[in-house]
């Protein structure tokens, strides 16, 4: 049986897990939790660890989400938020 402890690490994923998820750069996972996009919580040495079920609701949501597509200004069509 795993202690109660053990159950909260499992549920706890660091920033580089959240981001090999969506395919995005570890600061770009520490920026969300900064900005609240992320709930996060800081380990004593001042670690963020992100929860499992809130990274994955995220990306479910991510995923589904119309797609929009805008000029990029040089005539090239671009997923809206995106820079090339």
């Amino acid at each position: 049986m795993l202690s109660r402890l053990s159950e909260v690490r499992r549920r706890l994923m660091t920033p580089g897990e959240v981001a090999r998820i969506f395919g995005i750069d570890p600061s770009t996972v520490r920026a969300w939790g900064d900005k609240g996009k992320l709930e996060m919580i800081k380990t004593p040495g001042g670690h963020r660890r992100f929860y499992r079920d809130q990274v994955l609701d995220l990306y479910e949501d991510m995923r589904s989400a119309p797609k929009v597509f805008v000029s990029s200004g040089d005539g090239v069509i671009v997923p809206h938020g995106r820079s090339y």
